[in-house]
């Protein structure tokens, strides 16, 4: 059953040579189980129970939940399979809940590393310095995401209260608050962004230097390049 199942895969589904390993190893990891743990050789005397088993085994073993979870869903193709190629009567499977894959948390920069990172940092005196030096304060001052960030306006700087406002997800506008002395760095760079470009055709507060506004598809720390 196990070769027809990779026969099928190969010439009907078309898996690829790195896909066909996978299935096989993830089956013959099952069945090793099934013949060692519970005497069990033929995949059709298998129950959900024996599965579940498996799964303990491999949580034990200390299998990450996304490994173990495309190891299930070898199971649960190879059983369908059987059930349309080989007339099998019970899908132990459909009784088989995956584990649930934990949320991987946001990296944080603590502030004492941004601190050592505006220290080490040598902004060039010129547009382009001052203006990644207003990139970095507005993403650690603010906490605005990298297309709010893109995407904000002079016109959207408000310094009679201090705040930006912003348009994020779902086009829900939010205003964010900011200190003084981010204050002064804006009106700062907003004097020497008229001094290089005029009155620029662009809106945008950050630009390139040549004038046009930054591109999402460029890496954030790379913009000091451009």
């Amino acid at each position: 059953m196990k070769e027809s199942f990779l026969r099928y895969l190969e010439h009907e589904k078309r898996f690829s040579p790195h896909t066909l390993t996978a299935y096989r190893t993830d089956l013959e990891q099952f069945l090793q189980f099934l013949d060692t743990t519970f005497d069990i050789q033929s995949p059709n005397e298998v129950t959900h129970t024996q599965v579940r088993s498996w799964t303990v085994d491999l949580l034990n073993q200390g299998r990450s939940t996304s490994s173990i979870n495309r190891k299930l869903s070898t199971l649960k193709t190879f059983y369908r399979f059987l059930q349309r190629r080989h007339g099998l009567e019970r899908n132990p499977m459909l009784k088989v809940l995956s584990p649930k894959t934990g949320k991987r948390l946001p990296h944080v920069v603590r502030a004492d590393e941004l601190d050592r990172l505006f220290e080490q940092i040598k902004f060039p005196e010129d547009f382009e310095g001052l203006r990644d030096r207003v990139l970095l304060e507005l993403l650690y001052s603010t906490g605005m995401r990298r297309s709010e960030l893109i995407n904000l306006k002079i016109e959207d700087i408000n310094f009679s209260h201090n705040a930006l406002k912003v348009l994020g997800k779902g086009n829900k506008e939010r205003l964010i608050p900011f200190g003084q002395a981010l204050a002064k760095l804006l009106l700062s760079f907003i004097d020497l962004r008229q001094q290089t470009f005029g009155k620029s055709t662009y809106p945008h507060l950050l630009l390139t230097k040549q004038g046009k506004p930054l591109y999402p598809k460029r890496p954030i720390i790379s913009f000091a390049n451009t």
